[in-house]
C-alpha cells in the first residue's frame, strides 16, 4: 500500500521515558517535522505536568484552537493560616517553593508542575 492510500492505517509512534528532561519533546518535535513533509502528521504531547510541545514548535498559541482545558492545580497560601512548618516546601517536587525568613512560602509559578 502506497502512503495516502484509502485502505492504509496510519503509523503511531510514541516517544515515552520516566524521566525528564531527556530529550523526549525535542525527538517527537522532530520525528513529528520530518514526517510532515511526505505525510499528513499529528502531535500530541501527552506529558500531563509539563507539556511543551507547542512552546517548543515555536507555534503562536493564539493560532491553536483547543478542544477542552486541561487544569492543573497550583498552590495557594494564606498568609493569616500559614504556620511557616515548612511542610509545603519539604513536599514540593519541583522545588518551585521558598520559605522566606518572614511571611508565607513564595510559589514560582515557571517551576511548578502541581502538587503530586
Amino acid at each position: 500500500m502506497a502512503a495516502g492510500d484509502a485502505n492504509s492505517k496510519p503509523i503511531q509512534i510514541a516517544v515515552t521515558g520516566g524521566k525528564g528532561g531527556t530529550g523526549k519533546t525535542t525527538v517527537a518535535l522532530n520525528l513529528s517535522l520530518l514526517f510532515s513533509r511526505d505525510f499528513k502528521t499529528l502531535i500530541l504531547d501527552y506529558d500531563v505536568e509539563n507539556p511543551n510541545a507547542l512552546i517548543l514548535s515555536g507555534i503562536e498559541q493564539d493560532k491553536i484552537t483547543f478542544s477542552r482545558k486541561v487544569y492543573q492545580f497550583i498552590p495557594v497560601f494564606k498568609g493569616d493560616k500559614c504556620v511557616r512548618c515548612g511542610a509545603c516546601v519539604n513536599a514540593c517536587n519541583s522545588n518551585a517553593l521558598l520559605l522566606p525568613r518572614e511571611g508565607p512560602p513564595t510559589l514560582f509559578e515557571n517551576l511548578c508542575e502541581g502538587c503530586r
